[in-house]
């Protein structure tokens, strides 16, 4: 059975409430459900999502950001299978690194598909990798 627009309408509010993008619900989707479109959900995941995005106790292996990651469990008892997605934040600090050295958005994917196989990071892992890659060039400039 499809899912009704309530509770479409439910999870892009839950997104907005705790600052996640559309583009950090699907990416969320995509990590914890392994599906590519809200409109995929069954009601019972969609319902997980929900809570996950409102940081409950039966939420999925995701957080919605750095903050949440570090307020609910932080990294020193993080388990190998949790994802943290990245926010607009720290997209931007990408972006800000990739224009100290001069580079474009178009050079920042070329090397993101070099670094991690993807045009864009989406989890902190995949933003660290490109983060320090772009520190240790910086520097060697320097």
């Amino acid at each position: 059975m499809p899912l009704d627009g309530k509770i479409i309408t439910a999870i892009f509010a839950a997104a907005r409430e705790h600052g996640v993008d559309k583009e950090g619900v699907y990416d969320a989707i995509r990590i914890g459900f392994k599906k590519d479109s809200v409109r995929d959900l069954t009601r019972p995941e969609a319902l997980s999502l929900i809570v996950g995005l409102r940081g409950g106790k039966n939420s999925p292996n995701f957080a919605p950001g750095r903050r949440k990651a570090m307020a609910g469990n932080g990294r020193k008892r993080s388990t190998a299978q949790t994802e943290f997605l990245i926010n607009d934040a720290e997209r931007q600090m990408l972006l800000d690194a990739a224009a100290a050295l001069g580079w474009d958005a178009s050079r920042l994917e070329a090397f993101c598909q070099r670094q991690i196989k993807k045009g864009a990071p989406c989890t902190m892992s995949e933003m660290n990798k490109v983060l320090w890659a772009l520190k240790a060039i910086a520097r060697r400039k320097a």
